[in-house]
């Protein structure tokens, strides 16, 4: 199982991402390569001891679609934006799953989110002569990833998260995706860290990402 994972996507930098990775790949034998700054991801690497790990490659991506950036025009100007490059790695069947979060606003999935789906359509839809929609990810894994600030159950009451991973059910299952699992995260606003309950399921879901 090799694994794409866009390392820039944080406000934090990726010497996080880049942290859990390495214990994931520990823990379960997958392989990953890591989207972003060849050099950052290099940098990061070296200050965990990491920099030959034969299971982590780099695939370098120029460019970060940033917070201050609009979704739906950085992903069409940005070609080589890290998450740009990531999605093009599973059309291209370098790597074979997906893990996809989204906060939920309004009951659904995020604007930004929205919009990076419409612009990438030709990465995970293709069309027949016919004009007949071709899943280009057949036989892919995924996992869904939602978190809000609403405490439950009145998240799940007003079917919060509910909503979002239809959501991103509809769009993944369209393409092909098989949806491995799910992992919520309601009232957010409150917590301070992950819970070892979630932690536990996440590992039970990279289980499955990685059968």
């Amino acid at each position: 199982m090799k694994i794409a994972v866009d390392v820039m996507g944080t406000d934090y930098g990726p010497a996080e991402i880049i942290k859990g990775v390495l214990q994931a790949v520990k823990e379960y034998g997958c392989d990953a390569v890591l989207v972003g700054d060849e050099d950052v991801i290099k940098a990061e690497l070296r200050r965990e001891h990491e920099e030959n790990n034969p299971h982590v490659t780099i695939h370098h991506a120029s460019e970060v679609i940033e917070m201050k950036d609009h979704p739906g025009i950085s992903v069409k100007k940005k070609r080589d934006a890290s998450i740009v490059v990531a999605t093009d790695l599973l059309r291209q069947k370098e790597c074979d799953a997906l893990v996809i979060g989204t906060p939920v606003y309004w009951g659904n999935i995020s604007g930004q989110m929205k919009l990076m789906f419409d612009r990438i359509v030709p990465a995970m839809m293709g069309e027949s002569k016919l004009g007949i929609p071709i899943a280009l990810h057949k036989g892919k894994k995924a996992v869904i990833v939602t978190a809000c600030t609403t405490i439950w159950p009145f998240s799940w009451i007003a079917r919060q998260t509910s909503n979002a991973n239809h959501a991103m059910k509809e769009i993944l299952g369209y393409s092909g995706f098989k949806i491995v699992g799910k992992l919520v995260l309601p009232g957010t606003k409150k917590k301070n860290g992950v819970t070892q309950k979630i932690i536990n399921k996440a590992k039970r879901l990279a289980l499955k990402l990685n059968k």
